[in-house]
């Protein structure tokens, strides 16, 4: 997706989700959830910022880890605090959206035997195995998150915000956080100039 195939889509109704990898560190959530209200109010957008409730699962675990090892309490209620302050929605993973993931895998994987494959791979990929290993008869791999993820995202039309380009979201459409922000920052300054 190009910068200005991105400010055009983001001029409607866009719900942005972003992916556990922007989402840790928050810094980087805090400086999207400024860029968005400056778009919003600039271009007369709806922009929204989402977390899919898989994501923020994955980010709660991680900082409790974070926050383990440096021996800092985990406060549920600061987290909580702390996204209402960015406007930054959790959504939860419903009915529809098992539906959604089920379609987006069926997409890129109609079989089943290409869905076991796909999760093996997957798997071995990530230990740094030879795909050989993919070839045991009779072995079956758990899916990752990140298929729910991408299912969820694709099943509501959100855009998706990664720095993953694994085989969980082969074939749907993802953005890369440098390109959301220039394309909100870009919103944001075009609704500030006379005659836009």
């Amino acid at each position: 997706m190009t910068l200005d195939e991105l400010e055009a889509r983001l001029r409607g109704d866009a719900c942005v989700a972003l992916d556990t990898n922007v989402m840790f560190g928050l810094r980087e959530l805090g400086r999207l959830a400024v860029l968005v209200r400056a778009a919003n109010r600039a271009a007369s957008t709806r922009i929204r910022l989402i977390v899919p409730a898989l994501v923020h699962a994955e980010m709660l675990h991680d900082l409790r880890c974070w926050l383990a090892e440096k021996e800092i309490p985990y406060r549920a209620e600061e987290i909580t605090k702390d996204l209402e302050t960015k406007a930054t929605e959790v959504v939860a993973f419903e009915a529809a959206d098992g539906e959604g993931a089920s379609a987006h895998i069926f997409q890129v994987y109609p079989t089943t035997k290409e869905w076991h494959a796909a999760k093996c791979l997957n798997a071995i990929s990530h230990l740094g195995l030879l795909k050989k290993a993919a070839e045991i008869p009779g072995k079956h791999f758990p899916a990752t998150v990140d298929w729910f993820i991408a299912g969820q995202a694709r099943g509501r039309g959100w855009l998706l915000v990664t720095r993953d380009r694994g085989p969980e979201f082969a074939g749907l459409e993802r953005i890369g956080c440098d390109l959301l922000k220039n394309a909100l920052q870009r919103l944001a300054s075009a609704g500030s100039q006379p005659g836009r």
